[in-house]
């Protein structure tokens, strides 16, 4: 038995199978909505979606910094950030940089962070 695969021009160009992509970019003229359409909230249909501001760099991070060209400092201008880890009782301050990477960390101590981040970041003398 042989079966025919039988293309049909008249109706390819209707083709909205789901492997194709489906883009709808800002601005886009998105034709006459019908009248039945409500749209009590007020919402731009036409508007970016998803988030209007990237997450910061060190989410979660108890402060951030960034060194300043003026000092002479000899670390990257790069974007840093100060964790806390908690083990136990024991609370450890460690600087991070913008890859998430562990350029420094102080000694645990039973202190709460608030404390440990002022003894860290005065003996980086930024304070």
């Amino acid at each position: 038995m042989v079966i025919e695969h039988i293309y049909n021009d008249e109706i390819a160009d209707y083709d909205v199978a789901t492997t194709e992509s489906q883009v709808i970019f800002p601005g886009e003229d998105l034709g006459d909505l019908p009248s039945s359409y409500e749209n009590p909230e007020g919402i731009d249909i036409e508007r970016q979606m998803g988030p209007l501001d990237p997450p910061s760099l060190h989410f979660g991070a108890l402060e951030t910094w960034t060194p300043k060209a003026e000092r002479k400092s000899s670390w990257p201008d790069d974007p840093y950030g100060f964790y806390n880890s908690k083990t136990g009782l024991f609370n450890q301050i460690t600087l991070k940089d913008k890859n998430k990477t562990t350029v420094w960390a102080w000694d645990e101590a039973s202190k709460p962070s608030s404390e440990l981040l002022k003894e860290a970041k005065g003996s980086m003398a930024i304070l």
